[in-house]
């Protein structure tokens, strides 16, 4: 299909601007869990939190095999109907996380016999199952953003942050510990997980299973990129991680703080991100020279957007910082 370049930058800029919102509200959702749990936690507690969450992250990207990338990839492959992709994808992941959720939960009772802790096994295991919802989601959220469903994307992303957000807020409030924080973060995604299941039943419309190689060129696709993905997590994680092996967790948690207000320049390049991939994957289906102007005059207008955003967040980060931090987050 040819690409309309003045229809597909319309539909940009109007899923940008929904992305955006997004990423606004999941933003300001993070920041009331800091300015409760700063409060509410000590600064060993919220240290730990952050290694936790680190530790949770990392999990999402090993046990999701970067197959919702492979997903974007042959969404328009036309020897692949939807079904059969969300279905596969699906399917593999059910075998990925299972099999991580068991070494993890090994690897979690070794971790708790070595510091002769209980309670080190359970924060692991509450990490693993957060990890493991989070990873059902992202098919299901890769489907709406592929079919540009920017509206419905946006209910039930920002729908379970808000969920998400309450949950650790009220918990932390009756009952300040690391286990009520990660009780209400698992409670988002498992309300989200619950409305995808109704907007997704694929099992309605018949059945289309894809043969084993098609299966086997997803996996194709994402397993190599799941290195680069870890190497990403580590150089972004690494220095929590050697702060708190060195300097201790206190200083892990006056570090998480800065380091989550400071990454809110993410916010334009996720939305842009989040809008453009479905894009990307339309152009590159065009000839090499159309596709260079259609991408160019992309690159033009993010380079702009992203500078003003810059200057303006810079500008008011001060302020933003003395807000959300208590004296005991103060250098």
């Amino acid at each position: 299909m040819p690409l309309n370049r003045g229809s597909g930058l319309s539909s940009l800029f109007r899923n940008s601007f929904v992305y955006g919102v997004n990423q606004i509200l999941l933003a300001a959702f993070g920041l009331v869990i800091t300015f409760t749990a700063t409060r509410a936690l000590t600064q060993s507690e919220y240290g730990l939190v952050a290694v936790l969450i680190s530790v949770g992250t990392m999990s999402k990207v090993i046990f999701g095999l970067s197959l919702d990338t492979s997903m974007s990839r042959y969404y328009h492959d036309p020897a692949w109907t939807e079904i059969a992709l969300f279905r596969s994808v699906v399917g593999l992941l059910y075998r990925s996380v299972s099999v991580g959720v068991l070494l993890s939960c090994v690897l979690a009772a070794w971790i708790a016999i070595v510091m002769r802790s209980s309670e080190i096994f359970i924060l692991f295991a509450m990490v693993i199952v957060w990890a493991s919802l989070e990873v059902f989601m992202v098919p299901r959220m890769t489907l709406l953003r592929m079919r540009r469903e920017s509206g419905a994307y946006f209910v039930i992303s920002v729908g379970s942050s808000f969920l998400s957000t309450i949950a650790v807020v009220t918990f932390l409030l009756k009952h300040s510990s690391v286990v009520s924080y990660l009780i209400g973060l698992i409670v988002g995604p498992l309300a989200g997980l619950l409305v995808c299941r109704r907007i997704f039943e694929f099992s309605k419309l018949g059945s289309d299973h894809p043969g084993k190689d098609k299966v086997r060129s997803l996996l194709k696709f994402g397993l190599p990129l799941i290195v680069s993905s870890i190497a990403m997590l580590i150089n972004s994680n690494l220095d929590r991680w050697a702060l708190g092996m060195i300097v201790g967790i206190d200083a892990v948690a006056v570090y998480s703080v800065a380091f989550q207000l400071a990454s809110s320049t993410q916010l334009l390049v996720g939305s842009f991100a989040l809008a453009f991939g479905p894009e990307s994957m339309r152009i590159i289906q065009e000839t090499r020279d159309r596709a260079s102007v259609v991408l160019s005059s992309y690159l033009r207008l993010y380079t702009l957007g992203s500078s003003i955003f810059v200057v303006s967040l810079t500008a008011v980060s001060p302020a933003l910082i003395s807000a959300v931090a208590t004296n005991r987050y103060k250098c």
